[in-house]
């Protein structure tokens, strides 16, 4: 009884010192990666990784997909708004289909 109590405390100990290292290199990897895009931004070397979406106030746009169920292929359409300050309806910017298995027919 004694030798089974060992081994559960064990393997207890060994999983919470497990998901502690996950969640450490969780947080860690996130601080790491803010601060290369903090650091590349505050010296000018590259604007757009750490601000792309709220850089420039005249460009919101999304990209809708369907993936269809049978396999088919995928379809695509980028629906954006002329002008987001404004009170414009959103426009169909463009629009696409991918077919991998056109030719295997």
């Amino acid at each position: 009884m004694d030798a089974a109590l060992e081994r559960l405390g064990r393997s207890a100990s060994a999983a919470t010192l497990s998901l502690g290292a996950v969640g450490i290199g969780v947080f860690a990897g996130a601080f790491v990666f803010g601060a290369y895009l903090a650091l590349l931004t505050l010296l000018g070397y590259e604007n757009t990784q750490a601000f792309t979406a709220l850089d420039h106030p005249g460009f919101k746009h999304f990209v809708r997909l369907r993936v269809r169920a049978d396999g088919r292929g995928i379809d695509g359409w980028c629906i954006g708004a002329t002008d987001p300050l404004g009170d414009k309806e959103p426009v169909l910017v463009d629009q696409f289909t991918w077919r991998p298995f056109a030719d295997r027919t």
